[in-house]
């Protein structure tokens, strides 16, 4: 589901967030920074709690690096109290909308549409950068000698049944990708069976998908191929999917699904 998706990763991204925050706050001087508008003077003091007493002490404008200190550990402070309180919405929603979800019962638009709206999810929701990517034009294999034969729902003309099935579970899935599109790889024209973009973050994803591995010609191309992915800095089970078959043993769903389910991670 992209929706949890989305929300495991704004929620470990906060959490980075705030643990940054945090290690800036312990690097801090003590104390609060207090201001006082005295006829148009700007008076800065440090307040100190010792003992459970308050103390003051006046700040010259020669100590001008401590209050800017004093003031960027307020700022962070009221940074890291808005990381906490969307995390708090995160969590509430998630408990929420997932549990009634599982017990067929649905929240209320309104309440989705508030939460989503505090925490920032439905900008990530609403990729249509990546949509817009997917649909505009862009130079295809133009040459087919092994022949595309499989003409899908979505108007997409595919060369294998499991090219096929992987599309549909792309879509199903709401991953934008690119069949066939020329890219350039350590200096040669290679034409991807998909380009993917992650559909929150919108990373590169190559997916490979090598259906006739048990002839050797092809074998022998998909090894160079492959060669020139890893000379390309590619890294198989990040952003290079590889997957084969032979006529004995052919790509199914639940591979594909599982493939999906760990690009979404």
């Amino acid at each position: 589901m992209i929706l949890r998706t989305i929300i495991s990763e704004e929620k470990d991204r906060l959490l980075k967030e705030a643990e940054r925050v945090e290690s800036r706050l312990k690097k801090a001087p003590p104390g609060t920074l207090i201001t006082f508008n005295d006829h148009g003077h700007v008076k800065y003091y440090q307040e100190i709690k010792i003992r459970g007493k308050r103390k003051r002490k006046y700040l010259s404008k020669k100590e001008k690096e401590l209050i800017q200190k004093l003031a960027t550990k307020k700022y962070y402070q009221k940074y890291l109290l808005d990381i906490q309180d969307e995390l708090k919405a995160i969590n509430g929603f998630e408990q929420a909308f997932f549990m009634n979800h599982m017990q067929g019962k649905y929240m209320e638009q309104s309440r989705v549409d508030s939460v989503l709206e505090k925490t920032g999810i439905r900008e990530a929701l609403g990729r249509e950068d990546l949509v817009e990517w997917m649909n505009a034009p862009y130079e295809k294999l133009a040459d087919f000698p092994d022949g595309l034969v499989h003409m899908m729902d979505e108007g997409i003309t595919v060369r294998s049944k499991s090219e096929e099935l992987i599309i549909h579970v792309l879509n199903n899935h709401q991953i934008p990708f690119r069949y066939d599109c020329a890219i350039e790889v350590a200096g040669v024209k290679l034409h991807p069976d998909f380009i993917l973009r992650h559909p929150v973050s919108g990373r590169v994803i190559i997916w490979e998908h090598l259906g006739m591995m048990d002839e050797p010609s092809y074998r022998e191309t998909a090894r160079w191929k492959i060669e020139l992915y890893l000379r390309a800095g590619y890294t198989p089970g990040i952003d290079l999917i590889l997957t084969s078959e032979t006529r004995r043993h052919q790509m199914d769903t639940y591979t594909a699904e599982q493939i999906v389910r760990m690009i979404l991670r």
